[in-house]
């Protein structure tokens, strides 16, 4: 679909594991990639192209987002 997954479209999936009739449902990896693995193989295949510095950078980037979420449920 070439777009990031939106919140309410996870959401469903949560909502249906939870429900009554999921109890049956266990230890499944369910993919919610909009057919990209399906279509290419690949969830993310831009990303196999990586040097280390990007994934450096995106390491960092990922850690500031947690901190500042961390910060902002302990004040």
């Amino acid at each position: 679909m070439g777009r990031v997954v939106e919140m309410h479209e996870l959401c469903n999936l949560a909502v249906l594991l939870m429900g009554p009739g999921a109890e049956y449902i266990n230890g499944q990896t369910i993919a919610i990639d909009g057919a990209a693995f399906l279509g290419g193989g690949q969830m993310r295949p831009e990303l196999f192209s990586w040097d280390d510095a990007e994934w450096a950078q995106a390491r960092q980037s990922i850690r500031a987002v947690n901190d500042r979420d961390r910060a902002q449920r302990t004040t």
